[in-house]
């Protein structure tokens, strides 16, 4: 027969619902649990909702619910969570068992970005997984138990795969800079910057090996299966597709400084709208990984035909200058090969989107755009 724990805090909005979700998944065997509140606040947090379902734990259909509901009740465990409900407890609860009070801070008073809310509901989530569930899981025979043992285990996996998905945004961040760097280098005709990228880009190289990595070590400690293993996949083909277009951003910085102090054969039009759409699809692509959103992931791959279409109006004007001065042959290949680049980048994007698609349905298609373009360069 399964033991009963109660679970209190004050608002039972947060943290006594993270409790109550984290033991009758990781202890489900043993115990049973319930959370109430001793001023309920008549809802449950979204941010604690969110991390749950990162463990893959469900509390969108849970409530706010008063010590009340449960008045004579008996509980094997009472276990307070914030230390007014401490203090508050109701007199009544004296008639259960083992009482217990593990304080942990509130993550509703949280402030900042949402992401930095975000990791301080992350924090006591954990702190709440690696307390409360040792302390039940030594009242099991005076030790700890298999499904704790477990509990732990995703946990660390949880927060490994978050730390793979961290370093993949960095890694974006820093593809996303060179690139708008590298046109602005174009543009300005700015060689030193043009440097800085080319040796930058050993940076990009270095995170992509170093995320190889972990994705290995993931893979062969936790031998994740189903979404979690396409995830990890996901994110070992995306780093080569970023590391890819990084080397793009280099090879536009190394156009730059081959052309030296040669002046532009034409104003720069088309080439700096490419570069914007490039970014704007590799932003759009990362917060669809991050969303697992297939349909936005599906709508960036439709942008490729803009970029196509843009560096086929490049190719035919560069062309006309060609046939009618074979003198700006020199200049005009240089810009011909920096929108080459562009082109590239918004197909590696695509490959993204790809892999995306991939992690959402579990498919692997080769996906075009309407207006791919057909020029090729050697």
């Amino acid at each position: 027969m399964k033991q009963k724990v109660l679970i209190l805090c004050t608002g039972n909005s947060c943290r006594s619902q993270m409790a109550e979700g984290l033991i009758n998944e990781h202890l489900g065997d043993h115990f049973q649990a319930f959370s109430a509140g001793t001023r309920p606040s008549g809802y449950v947090h979204p941010q604690a909702i969110a991390v749950m379902a990162e463990l893959g734990i469900d509390l969108s259909r849970n409530r706010s619910k008063s010590t009340d509901v449960f008045r004579g009740d008996y509980f094997d465990y009472v276990i307070t969570v914030c230390d007014s409900a401490h203090e508050d407890c109701p007199v009544w609860l004296n008639e259960s068992g083992l009482r217990k009070h593990i304080g942990f801070d509130d993550p509703a008073k949280a402030t900042g970005t949402e992401e930095e809310i975000l990791a301080e509901f992350r924090r006591i989530r954990d702190e709440i997984a690696d307390q409360v569930l040792k302390f039940l899981g030594e009242q099991v025979n005076g030790r700890e138990v298999g499904p704790m043992s477990s509990a732990k285990m995703r946990l660390k996996f949880t927060q490994d795969l978050q730390a793979l998905k961290d370093d993949l945004l960095r890694m974006g961040s820093m593809v996303d800079s060179a690139i708008q760097r590298s046109m602005h280098a174009l543009k300005y005709r700015d060689i030193n910057l043009a440097r800085e990228i080319i040796a930058g880009d050993a940076q990009i190289n270095d995170l992509r090996f170093e995320i190889e990595e972990k994705c290995f070590k993931l893979i062969a400690q936790q031998q994740p299966m189903a979404s979690d293993l396409r995830t990890i996949i996901a994110v070992m083909n995306i780093i080569l597709d970023l590391e890819r277009m990084g080397d793009h951003a280099a090879g536009i910085a190394k156009i730059v400084v081959q052309m030296g102090e040669q002046p532009l054969l034409k104003p720069l039009i088309d080439l700096p709208r490419m570069t914007e759409t490039c970014q704007e699809m590799l932003r759009l692509s990362l917060d669809a990984f991050l969303a697992e959103d297939g349909k936005l992931a599906q709508s960036v791959i439709e942008q490729d035909e803009t970029v196509d279409t843009l560096y086929t109006q490049v190719f035919r004007e560069l062309l006309t200058f060609m046939i009618e001065d074979p003198k700006t042959i020199t200049r005009a290949m240089s810009l011909l090969f920096v929108g080459h680049n562009l082109e590239r980048m918004a197909d590696h994007v695509t490959n993204i989107c790809e892999r995306i698609l991939f992690l959402t349905t579990g498919r692997m298609e080769e996906i075009e755009s309407s207006g791919d373009s057909n020029i090729v360069l050697e």
